[in-house]
Formats: structure tokens, C-alpha cells, sequence
């Protein structure tokens, strides 16, 4: 080679390599900004050194950075603001001389773990052969087994024609099942920028992360936002807010007592006293009228109104409340996420759905620490 063309490969690859670390040197700066996004599960610094790690480990991803560092640092931000990881959970990817960022399955997963609302996720392909059917309501999980034996092959399935996707909370109660058939499945694949993953071999995955997306329009995702709304409801009440009160404690629902021997009441199970007010390193803190207001508005769109308002407010904060104004501000900010998660549950008839949910939620208190659980109708209150 002549000496010429061997100066000039040597000094575009010196170049090359000042622009990589222009923008690995980038990232390290941003730590700062970082620092600041990315929720708080996250370690900012052991973040930037995954992202660096990206740049080292994919090559043809490393030009595209150093033809665009400002694509990169773009997608590794909002990687950075989901608070998931690059290339686990989130891909990063390029398309001509433009970096773009993916969440994953795997990702869409765990930002809906993430919040610990939920209990597990269901989701699976289904295929012609395959037993199926869906449930009578929407939030019934549907009949669902794989055509085949116990490890099938593709063949003894048929051909893919759609899927489904459902959550299941922590009391057991599910989400509304999301149902996507085959064409509107594609209806995303067309709209996704490239097709080699829809059409390659981890077209398993694509369907699967499709139904999971959608899935994540009817549960919780974002723990921040909960944490953020319970710090603004524990600093005090709001301006112009009134203080109110939803009565005195009504009596709860009582499944039967087994019968006790001489008729003597068995020990621990008298009139329960009332626990100890929380400390405010408990979560103390009285609630304000904002967080009653909020609580209140809900319960309306179950149906729940007047004196039945307190008893429902005891059963999701398992504890006696002598009013509302004895409920903290911790508590309150809990029994409002558990409302909207149910009222994501219910769908389009919430008042259909509640008086078995509430119902359901006594009986488990009531079975689980019956010495909190407020006294029968008729005992002294």
C-alpha cells in the first residue's frame, strides 16, 4: 500500500476513534442530568457505565453514535427516564444514520411489575388448533390450552391468529383481558419502523410485546407518579379545599363465626380495640381535604355513597376509623391508587363490580386479622 493511502487510513481511524469518545466523553457529562432523570431504583453512575458498555460492545451502533451522538443521547435519556437498562429491556437500534430506542417485552414487563400492583401477567399466542374461548366478562380470563403434547410443536398448532394478555392484582381480581386477533396485530407491525424483527425469528416476541402494551392502558406503570402524588397529599392541605367527613363507621359486612364450644367466646375474639394511631414515622400525618376529595369522587363512580363511604374506606385501609379525619396521609394515598386500580378492573360497570370486590376485600380482612376487624352490628362502637 502507499505510504500516502496508509497515512490516510491511519489518520481517518484516529479520527474515528476522537469522535467515539467524543461521545462516550458526552455521556459521562451527562451523569448530572442523569442523576436527575432516571427513577429512584436506578444508579445513575452504574448507568452511564452500561451505556458506555453499548458503545464498546455493537460496533455498527458505535458509527451511527459518531455520526449522531445527538440521536443517542436522545434514546438513552428516555431509556434513562423508564428507568430501564440499555440492551436489556430496552433496545437501542439505528435505522440509516439515526439512533432510535425500543422498550422491549421483557421491558414492557417490568415496568408493570415495577409497581408491585401487580401480581403476575398472562400472556399468550394463540393458535388454530388450539383450545380457546373467551370469558363472559371482561375481566374474566378466557379458556386457554395449547394443541399438542406437553412440549408441541408448531405443526400440531395450526397457524398463529391472534392472542391475548390479561393482569392479575394482588387480591386476585383481574384486569380487563386485552384480545388482539391477527390483523390487528399487523396493524402494528406496519406501523413499526423496521420489519426485520416482525418478520425474522423472534416474531414470537414482537406479538407477545404487542399484547403487553396494550395491556399497560389498564394497569399502573409508573411507581415516581404514585410517590410524587402521595408527598404532594402528605405536605397539608390545599388552598380553598374544605375538610370532609364521611360520618360515623358504619357496620361491615360479617361472614359467619364458627361455633364455639360452652358458648364461651374463644380467646382474642371479643370487641377488637382499635389500633394505635400511626407515628408519623409510620406514615402519620393527617390526610387533607384534597386526598378525602379524591378518595370521595372515586367511591362515586362505584356506586359508593353516603354512610357506606367510611366502611369501604376501613376495608381498603384495614383499620377502624372512627371518622375520615383519623385516617393519615399515607393511608388515604394507598386506598386511592387501590381504587383506580379497581376502577380499571371494573371497565364499563364499575357498580356491577363493586359490592362483590368490597365484599370479597372484608371477608379477607376480617379472615386474616380478625382483632382489627371493626365489631359486629349491634356491638358497642
Amino acid at each position: 500500500m502507499p505510504r500516502e493511502n496508509v497515512r490516510g487510513a491511519v489518520a481517518q481511524r484516529d479520527e474515528g476513534d476522537g469522535q467515539l469518545e467524543a461521545v462516550r466523553q458526552q455521556i459521562r457529562d451527562a451523569r448530572g442530568w442523569f442523576e436527575k432523570v432516571v427513577p429512584s431504583h436506578v444508579n445513575a453512575e452504574q448507568f452511564v457505565a452500561i451505556g458506555l458498555g453499548v458503545l464498546s460492545r455493537d460496533p455498527e451502533l458505535a458509527n451511527v453514535a459518531k455520526r449522531n451522538p445527538q440521536s443517542f443521547m436522545v434514546a438513552l435519556s428516555e431509556c434513562a427516564r423508564l428507568g430501564l437498562t440499555p440492551g436489556d429491556g430496552y433496545a437501542l437500534t439505528h435505522f440509516g444514520s439515526e439512533i432510535v430506542g425500543m422498550i422491549e417485552y421483557t421491558g414492557e414487563l417490568e415496568l408493570i411489575y415495577r409497581t408491585g400492583r401487580v401480581r403476575t401477567v398472562i400472556a399468550e399466542i394463540v393458535w388454530t388448533g388450539d383450545t380457546f374461548s373467551r370469558g363472559l366478562h371482561p375481566h374474566d380470563p378466557p379458556t386457554f390450552a395449547p394443541a399438542g403434547g406437553r412440549f408441541p410443536k408448531a405443526a400440531e398448532r395450526g397457524e398463529p391468529e391472534g392472542g391475548f394478555a390479561y393482569a392479575v392484582f394482588p387480591d386476585g381480581t383481574c384486569s380487563r383481558v386485552v384480545y388482539m386477533a391477527e390483523d390487528e396485530i399487523m396493524l402494528h407491525r406496519e406501523a413499526a419502523k423496521t420489519k426485520r424483527f416482525w418478520d425474522g425469528a423472534f416474531w414470537r416476541s414482537m406479538w407477545l410485546k404487542t399484547f403487553v402494551h396494550e395491556l399497560k392502558k389498564w394497569v399502573p406503570t409508573s411507581p415516581e407518579y404514585l410517590r410524587e402524588v402521595m408527598r404532594v397529599l402528605a405536605a397539608g392541605d390545599l388552598p380553598g379545599v374544605p375538610q370532609m367527613d364521611w360520618g360515623p363507621a358504619p357496620a361491615l359486612p360479617q361472614p359467619p363465626r364458627p361455633a364455639i364450644g360452652d358458648g364461651e367466646p374463644a380467646a382474642g375474639q371479643g370487641s377488637p380495640q382499635a389500633p394505635a394511631e400511626p407515628s408519623p414515622a409510620d406514615g402519620g400525618g393527617k390526610v387533607n381535604g384534597a386526598a378525602v376529595k379524591v378518595i370521595t369522587d372515586l367511591l362515586a363512580q362505584f356506586g359508593c355513597t353516603g354512610a357506606a363511604r367510611l366502611g369501604a374506606v376501613q376495608v381498603l385501609a384495614r383499620r377502624h376509623l372512627p371518622n375520615s379525619s383519623t385516617l393519615t396521609a399515607a393511608e388515604a394515598e394507598r386506598v386511592r391508587v387501590d381504587l383506580e386500580g379497581m376502577l380499571r378492573t371494573a371497565g364499563e360497570d364499575p357498580q356491577g363490580y363493586w359490592p362483590q370486590a368490597i365484599e370479597n376485600l372484608a371477608q379477607a380482612w376480617r379472615s386474616e386479622r380478625p382483632q382489627d376487624f371493626p365489631p359486629d352490628e349491634g356491638e358497642p362502637q
